[in-house]
């Protein structure tokens, strides 16, 4: 689940909207100027705008270098199990938003071999417990695998909604993790730098006892970069709908409207005699 700490441009703190009755228009102003700024200079101003399902498959279909037509059987299977939002048909305000868990289970239904299987095997995949780190001592973001990778998103999403950008030794060392997804028996390890070492983390099920490992797939850090933007969109978008919002919801009536409704009671019209 998303966390609520996406930030925004030109320093103003999010937590204003927990305190949405005391901050002024004109904060709000700069709130939603700074959010359009920010929109524009990145291209997150569009048709459709924030991380739909289209757009999701789309920038992962551009990642794996396959059709997108190719990933539409597996985010049809999430979508009737209900683990991706379903949009309401027209688009528009019936678009979803995808948050960091339907980014997850998108990522973990790329591991089975058939389209079919998808739904069951992303359920199962994302329960899988933490069992340990090498080096030991280590815990990663979550303490089942998809935790672990929500919330790995989550913290790159954060710089990147901020309109800020990875460094170059950081965005090389990103690329450079990988999630390794064993179907038999069904296990998963991540491996991270975080910058001075490799950290390697094991999800693996209670009833799986060790043996042979087969149907092995090895995911690179392009799509943690890739899942990573895509929730940053929706960060962005969504809180300037919020202060937008609070723009109309705060939005001061018309010169003279509001002394003519408070000095005088509604007039209820007579209805007009058509004969």
């Amino acid at each position: 689940m998303v966390r609520g700490h996406a930030s925004v441009a030109g320093g103003v703190a999010p937590a204003a909207f927990a305190r949405v009755r005391q901050l002024n228009r004109t904060d709000a102003t700069k709130l939603a100027q700074s959010f359009l700024l920010l929109a524009f200079r990145k291209n997150f101003i569009y048709a459709g705008s924030m991380s739909t399902g289209a757009e999701v498959r789309e920038a992962v279909a551009q990642v794996l270098k396959v059709p997108p037509s190719s990933l539409e059987r597996r985010m049809d299977a999430l979508r009737k199990d209900g683990l991706v939002p379903t949009a309401i048909q027209g688009g528009g305000v019936g678009s979803v938003h995808f948050q960091s868990d339907h980014n997850v289970h998108v990522w973990l239904s790329l591991a089975p071999l058939r389209p079919g299987e998808a739904a069951k095997l992303v359920r199962e995949l994302d329960a899988l417990p933490f069992r340990g780190s090498d080096p030991q001592g280590h815990k990663p973001a979550g303490y089942h695998l998809g935790s672990a990778l929500g919330g790995s998103l989550e913290e790159l999403a954060l710089p990147f909604s901020k309109g800020e950008f990875l460094e170059p030794q950081r965005l090389e060392m990103v690329k450079s993790w990988t999630l390794s997804i064993c179907l038999e028996p069904l296990s998963a390890q991540m491996t991270m730098n975080n910058g001075e070492e490799d950290i390697t983390y094991y999800f693996v099920a209670e009833d799986k006892a060790r043996g042979p490992l087969s149907h092995i797939i090895v995911f690179s850090g392009d799509l943690w970069l890739t899942f990573s933007t895509l929730l940053a969109d929706t960060y962005i978008q969504r809180n300037a709908l919020r202060a937008f919002q609070f723009l109309d919801a705060t939005r001061p009536a018309k010169a003279g409207q509001e002394q003519e409704n408070a000095g005088s009671p509604k007039r209820r019209c007579r209805p007009v005699d058509a004969r």
